[in-house]
């Protein structure tokens, strides 16, 4: 198995990705070859693909979600901040390595919502 990541991306989008493909390999098996060409954090495959409608790049998506933004450990942090706001989504991104969108959306399936 090969994951290649885009160099000129962040490195928090680059772990985004490895995990994502990680997902796609541990639960998509049999897949020959598997390409992102327009990979987006925010659950959607390729431009092509209706907006959250390919279950294994929602699948691979929620599987980074929940290795690299654990329930227990958000749930937690959150206990300690009294509103969630768009200072808060950054600093919990910087905290897990994602990027804020990344984050706003973890939080957002959470049941999380605010004015971030």
């Amino acid at each position: 198995m090969v994951i290649a990541v885009n160099p000129g991306h962040h490195r928090n989008r680059q772990r985004f990705t490895v995990v994502h493909e990680l997902g796609h390999f541990f639960f998509h098996s049999g897949m020959e070859e598997h390409v992102d060409k327009d990979f987006r954090v925010s659950w959607r495959r390729v431009a092509d693909s209706p907006p959250g409608v390919d279950w294994q790049e929602i699948a691979a998506n929620r599987f980074a979600a929940e290795l690299l933004m654990p329930p227990r450990f958000m749930k937690s942090d959150l206990d300690t901040v009294g509103m969630v706001d768009k200072r808060t989504v950054t600093l919990f991104a910087l905290r897990y390595k994602v990027s804020p969108e990344a984050m706003k959306i973890r939080l957002s399936n959470l049941g999380i919502v605010g004015p971030f």
